[in-house]
């Protein structure tokens, strides 16, 4: 309420950095939460470890639509059923 803020640089070396790291990082950030302290971890190890988390999940639902897209516009490029799976099986 007093809308005080603090903040903590620490560097992390790259052959640090893992996913187990990332997941202690933010269990400490949690358990030092408190109902008037909020902790938000930032930075690029976290940006990728969320990225690591979330990409999986993402591709499963892209490849599909990214597959249809393609095939869309093979077919209004060629004009023809056989060029676009022929092309399709080119690539």
């Amino acid at each position: 309420e007093d809308e005080t803020v603090s903040v903590i640089i620490a560097a992390i070396n790259d052959n640090v950095f893992s996913q187990e790291f990332y997941e202690e990082i933010l269990t400490i950030a949690k358990q030092a939460e408190t109902e008037n302290v909020k902790i938000y971890v930032a930075g690029r190890p976290i940006v990728e470890g969320t990225m690591a988390l979330l990409g999986p999940a993402d591709m499963k639902k892209m490849v599909p639509i990214v597959l249809l897209v393609i095939i869309a516009v093979l077919y209004l490029t060629l004009r023809n059923v056989q060029s676009t799976i022929l092309t399709l099986l080119v690539v």
